[in-house]
Formats: C-alpha cells, structure tokens, sequence
C-alpha cells in the first residue's frame, strides 16, 4: 500500500500524463470522456477510492457524470 506522499505523487503523475495526451490530440478531435465509470477495489481503502472518484470529476472537467464505488473486502462488500 502506498504511503501519502507516494499517492500524491502518483496523482501528479497521472494528472500530468492525461493531459499530455490531451494535448497531443488534434485540435479537431476532442477528448471523449465516458457518462459513467465504475471503479473497483479490492486492495484498495475506501479512500482511495474516493480519491480516484474526484479525479474521474477533475480530469475529465466533469464530463464524466457518475462515479460508481464498489469497495471488495473477502467475501463482503461495503
């Protein structure tokens, strides 16, 4: 599991990455975002869940309308 200074540096990373590709598309086609994501974990805290939800919000200049959590924890689910 990641400590919080590697997951910020992991968010920057990615965050910087989406971008680049965004850029690196023609000016004419744009970046098509999906209506609804669903993220899953298993390994994952509820948090970082959470965290990957607000970035679906931000990257996608909330274009992306629903963030679906679904937390796996053994044989419940939360």
């Amino acid at each position: 599991m990641l400590d919080i200074q590697h997951k910020a540096i992991l968010d920057e990373v990615v965050k910087r990455v989406i971008r680049l590709v965004a850029q690196s598309l023609n000016e004419q086609a744009k970046l098509a975002w999906p209506t609804l994501v669903i993220e899953a974990g298993f390994s994952q805290s509820l948090g970082e869940l959470h965290i990957a939800m607000r970035r679906w919000f931000s990257m996608s200049n909330h274009e992306v309308k629903i963030v679906l959590l679904a937390k796996f924890n053994g044989t419940t689910i939360l």
